[in-house]
């Protein structure tokens, strides 16, 4: 199974052109799925799968709500924008001085 370093952990939305699309089905997925392709077992999964999550979307939107509103993730994002505006090398040389 090939792996693309560079697109997993969200690496992918920095890219010039983002990858927001996490996965994507390429013609060498559908050849291992064997000769029925996309169309058998995998099929079956998605749809029971999905089946699934409709049916206990309550419990599954209050497993995920605390990661949507988690302080600590937007804490991180205003460093490193701090970081990256070169604020937090301003911080540190008026520290030193």
């Amino acid at each position: 199974v090939h792996v693309d370093f560079d697109c997993i952990f969200d690496k992918g939305l920095a890219l010039p052109k983002p990858e927001i699309i996490p996965f994507r089905l390429t013609p060498n997925m559908v050849d291992a799925f064997g000769p029925v392709g996309a169309d058998g077992i995998y099929t079956e999964s998605l749809k029971n799968a999905i089946s699934i999550l409709r049916d206990n979307r309550d419990t599954l939107i209050s497993v995920l709500e605390p990661f949507l509103k988690d302080p600590i993730i937007d804490w991180k994002k205003s460093r490193l924008s701090q970081r990256q505006g070169g604020t937090d090398s301003n911080i540190r040389d008026s520290a030193q001085a």
